[in-house]
């Protein structure tokens, strides 16, 4: 049970890196998106290893089956919701020719 539940949830992490990547590097202005990744990863640093030291006690008091499928159930309902956001669904993809272009020849 646990192989198929894994890589269920494998390919929900994957679709939501790969949506969260793309939208950034397609929708952050290149001169403000070091600073909008740097707060992003700061975020993640700091909620992950807080949920691994959370989780820890909470399978102690409820059990390990509970608390791994209320983990199971936190993330598919947190793909489910982004997947249910018309603004997530219809975000279009910025073409090449869409794209402003730095300046790269100087002015007199």
């Amino acid at each position: 049970m646990l192989l198929p539940t894994m890589f269920v949830a494998g390919l929900m992490l994957e679709q939501f890196g790969v949506a969260w990547e793309t939208s950034m590097q397609e929708h952050v202005p290149a001169d403000r998106l070091a600073r909008v990744y740097s707060y992003d990863m700061v975020g993640s640093f700091i909620a992950m290893p807080l949920g691994e030291v959370a989780v820890g006690p909470v399978a102690h008091e409820i059990g390990l089956g509970v608390t791994l499928i209320g983990t199971g159930t936190v993330a598919t309902l947190a793909v489910v919701g982004m997947l249910s956001s018309r603004e997530v669904r219809t975000l279009r993809h910025r073409l090449p020719e869409d794209v402003p272009r730095p300046v790269t020849e100087s002015v007199p």
